[in-house]
């Protein structure tokens, strides 16, 4: 089951490396009915270091979009504010993500 959408994550030709010399992977289940249960099953699978799921680490997410929007999403507060910064193309770190 949790094998459905999951990729290596590639740099070019090659596998992605992390700093710390672990390969990731990258995991599309679309939705997730219970996040905490999911990361505490996935953390026990032997070679898993990490998971990106977050659980109890931050309040707040900022996302950003290739269109220059950013969406700062509070979990404490239950609110989604979304901007939209003023950048010289060049400037914008999000241009090259696809939506």
């Amino acid at each position: 089951m949790l094998a459905r959408g999951a990729e290596l994550r590639m740099a070019g030709d090659a596998p992605f490396v992390s700093d710390e010399g672990n390969r990731i992977l990258d995991l599309d289940l679309k939705r997730i009915g219970n996040p905490r249960q999911l990361s505490l099953m996935l953390n026990q699978i032997p070679g898993v270091v990490e998971n990106g799921l977050f659980i109890d680490i931050c309040d707040v997410v900022v996302i950003g979009h290739s269109d220059s929007r950013v969406e700062v999403r509070d979990i404490q507060a239950g609110s989604t504010t979304e901007e939209r910064i003023a950048l010289a193309d060049e400037d914008n770190i999000f241009a090259d993500l696809a939506e």
